[in-house]
């Protein structure tokens, strides 16, 4: 079996987290694919938020997508969300699968500075998806120093849809539309909900 592992802050969940959670699938033959919203993310600032929420916006953005598991592990947790910490979870509870953890370009770049990358390397391999907006020698940095852990990353070269959750809330709050920027259950639950201090827009 293959399981891949997409986590995140989903803050809200969006429509880039949608195709390259399916993406993923396809590519790279995965048996299934756990979406993992974190609960506090070491690497960067997130934005205060209702972990109920987030859970039940990525169980209205996934619905009738097969092979999505939507875990709670780590925000059930409610510490620092390791990486590392989570991926040796994940290898016991599916001690017999392949494991990939797949990220964008974004946080490849990043990954020497995450805590413990050799772990995280020792359970999954890296699977990436590549954005052609950073240079060359950042992506080779970041390919040197996953290569003297031992392992060749998957570099998966497909479309990245730039959406980001940080510009969906402030258009959110100040009461522009986020459609096609998000799933339209989602834009439906964050009106409904008057999530991130937003106006209820008229969606029609």
């Amino acid at each position: 079996m293959k399981t891949g592992v997409l986590g995140g802050t989903f803050n809200p969940v969006h429509n880039g987290h949608v195709y390259m959670a399916v993406e993923a699938i396809e590519v790279l033959g995965l048996d299934r694919l756990i979406v993992m919203p974190n609960y506090i993310p070491p690497h960067k600032k997130a934005e205060e938020r209702d972990p109920g929420h987030i859970l039940e916006m990525l169980r209205l953005a996934f619905l009738g997508i097969e092979n999505i598991i939507i875990s709670d592990y780590e925000i059930l947790r409610e510490d620092v969300s390791y990486t590392y910490l989570t991926m040796e979870h994940l290898k016991e509870e599916y001690p017999l699968d392949e494991l990939f953890f797949i990220i964008g370009e974004d946080s490849f770049i990043e990954f020497s500075r995450w805590r413990e990358p050799g772990r995280i390397l020792g359970s999954a391999r890296l699977a990436v998806f590549e954005r052609r907006s950073y240079p060359h020698e950042m992506r080779k940095e970041a390919l040197e120093f996953v290569h003297s852990l031992g392992q060749e990353p998957l570099m998966l070269d497909s479309l990245i849809l730039e959406i980001s959750s940080s510009d969906a809330r402030r258009r959110v709050y100040e009461g522009r539309s986020i459609r096609f920027m998000v799933p339209e259950r989602v834009e439906t639950y964050i009106s409904d909900n008057n999530l991130y201090g937003g106006k209820n827009v008229d969606r029609t």
